[in-house]
């Protein structure tokens, strides 16, 4: 089975100089973002360098984008193609030779940085775009004293050179994005707007608190906790993170019998920075998923996307896994999707991937961690859920109390032993309410768009049995609430 290897240039630790108009620094990485966006959109890299005679190839990383176009075989699962290694809008190499920069792949045109004020030239002789520089000046670039030079394109379109740092501004003549130049990792520190890694993203602080939810079923059984932590002491140790916390939790696991305990202790948190892992990854670029492995999806090798962006809701900057046309009108499904390498799913090319319509979401938020893990594969089903925290003494969302947490002074505890099995289920659903008292109860059933496809009103207490076999495939909701409880789950329907 075929593997893809990411080839690394280590940074080279170097003072600041000034490039003399050279286009590309191979120690670092350029944080782009197009005009639409409010955050960084695309990074562009050197991987690896070749020289030819007098010529200096670079070859910049290649990310994962949609395809619309692709008319492989498609299979019983498939909901849409992707394709990879895939260039940015500076191409895939970069050759350097002693007049010009020759930008190459899907694309070729040319770059005069060192020419003065009235040079034209041919920009793209396939596309017969010509260039000619307009204007010559000093500036700042991040606050550092710096000279630019404006290019006009025939298609209307402009290219603006920095001294310092290579291309500033990039208005593209093949399609109607822009992109500008907003921050630069260098090697020993970042200019401009610096894109989150595994230290932003797990950065807590002494007296931070986390309230999590967290369930987890397979056909052999699952379990069901809901847990608190808070942070009591902080220690760092060259690539890992070490957080004593405070851990209060209560949890129900039912393998095949019934079990619940509660706990309070004192633990300690291990985070290790590694560079390919999920939180220092840049938008599209492709990484394996360790979780999706043989056993699980069936499969080894299988592969998902990063993007960045700014939360609206909390103004975080938030990493997820990439999705793209994830809602399937025809179930009433969101899905976001696992990239499949096996000789069933590419067909006729190692750029061309089939993504599949299982739930695969991981989100990651600055200075929250994960506080999302949503897996829906096959008969496995995992839901992991930040639900509330409390930073700088504000409170956003929900925290519950020790107390409620461990059922103490509580008549009820903090939910009820709710079990629903089997999930997936085809034809019947079996219902399991130990605590749920007697009286009536409303049970609902919604689609993934929130709409009710099923609802029933129920009052026997312990086991109930539904008839789901109205239902289409798909993931659904089901909700029961009562005077004094209420729960959901998220069922499969095959």
């Amino acid at each position: 089975m075929k593997k893809i290897y990411f080839l690394v240039i280590l940074f080279i630790p170097s003072v600041v100089f000034s490039q003399n108009w050279n286009i590309i620094n191979p120690n670092y990485h350029y944080h782009y973002r197009n005009t639409d966006s409010i955050y960084i959109t695309n990074t562009i890299f050197v991987d690896s360098i070749q020289v030819s005679g007098n010529d200096t190839i670079f070859f910049l990383n290649r990310i994962g984008t949609g395809c619309d176009t692709c008319s492989l075989p498609p299979s019983t699962y498939e909901i849409g193609y992707y394709l990879i290694n895939q260039p940015q809008f500076l191409q895939k190499t970069v050759t350097k030779n002693d007049s010009c920069f020759i930008f190459s792949d899907t694309l070729n045109f040319k770059i005069f940085p060192h020419k003065n004020i009235g040079y034209t030239w041919l920009f793209d002789s396939i596309d017969s775009i010509s260039a000619s520089i307009i204007s010559s000046y000093s500036t700042t670039t991040f606050g550092i004293p710096d000279s630019t030079k404006t290019i006009a394109l025939s298609t209307n379109d402009t290219i603006i050179l920095s001294k310092n740092f290579g291309i500033k501004s990039f208005s593209s003549p093949y399609n109607p994005k822009s992109y500008e130049l907003v921050g630069i990792e260098r090697p020993n520190d970042t200019i401009g707007i610096h894109f989150p890694n595994f230290w932003d993203f797990y950065n807590f602080d002494i007296g931070d608190v986390f309230q999590y939810t967290y369930d987890y079923g397979d056909p052999a059984g699952g379990f069901s906790e809901l847990y608190k932590i808070t942070i009591l002491n902080k220690h760092i140790s060259n690539d890992s993170l070490f957080y004593l916390v405070h851990k209060v939790g209560h949890k129900e696991v039912y393998n095949p019998e019934f079990h619940y305990y509660t706990y309070s202790i004192d633990t300690t948190l291990v985070f290790i920075n590694y560079a390919d892992s999920f939180p220092n990854l840049y938008n599209g670029q492709i990484c394996i998923e360790p979780e999706t492995h043989e056993g699980i999806t069936g499969f080894d090798d299988n592969y998902i996307i990063p993007i960045c962006f700014i939360d609206t809701i909390d103004n975080l900057i938030t990493k997820h896994n990439f999705c793209d046309n994830c809602y399937d009108e025809n179930s009433n499904q969101v899905f976001f999707p696992i990239l499949f390498e096996d000789l069933w799913y590419n067909y006729a090319s190692a750029n061309i991937y089939e993504f599949k319509n299982d739930t695969y979401n991981y989100i990651f938020k600055e200075g929250l961690g994960l506080t999302k893990k949503q897996i829906l594969l096959f008969e496995q089903s995992t839901n992991f859920d930040l639900i509330g925290y409390i930073k700088n003494g504000d409170t956003t969302g929900t925290i519950y109390s020790d107390s409620y947490i461990t059922g103490i002074n509580n008549t009820n505890t903090f939910r009820p032993n709710f079990f629903v099995y089997p999930n997936p289920a085809k034809n019947k659903l079996t219902i399991k309410t130990n605590n749920f008292s007697s009286c009536h109860q409303k049970l609902t059933i919604t689609n993934m768009v929130g709409q009710t496809v099923f609802e029933k009103n129920i009052t026997d207490k312990g086991k109930t049995e539904l008839d789901i076999s109205s239902l289409s495939k798909g993931i659904y909701l089901l909700r029961i609430d009562s005077k004094t409880n209420n729960y959901c789950k998220k069922i499969i329907v095959e």
